[in-house]
């Protein structure tokens, strides 16, 4: 394993497919509203089924077609990034990636 005191000391930058935001009003609300409901904090898969579910059903409501909906930009959820793209043959995937740096008290600062 490699100590994060070192990481942070170099500024380490790395890709990843998630990030949450501790300092978030959203994610906090997030947080509560879920432990009052569940009285338990949510996993990793709790988050990531919300936020697909969610932004599938927000892609619903703006009442275009789904598939058009990609073409509107990226969207920030809890912890994910939905930037869609189509793929031959009418496919989409998801190529929404977070770039996040260690800063020197340890913290993590999302910069893209």
């Amino acid at each position: 394993d490699i100590d994060n005191n070192k990481l942070a000391n170099i500024n380490f930058t790395y890709v990843s497919n998630t990030y949450l935001d501790d300092d978030s009003e959203d994610v906090n609300v997030f947080y509560k509203k879920f432990k009052k409901r569940n009285n338990t904090l949510p996993s990793n898969y709790a988050i990531r089924g919300f936020d697909v579910t969610y932004d599938i059903l927000m892609r619903y409501a703006s009442g275009n077609d789904v598939s058009k909906t990609f073409k509107e930009g990226i969207s920030l959820r809890v912890e994910n990034k939905f930037d869609y793209h189509k793929k031959m043959f009418g496919a989409a995937e998801n190529k929404g990636l977070f770039i996040i740096k260690y800063n020197s008290d340890l913290s993590l600062q999302r910069l893209k």
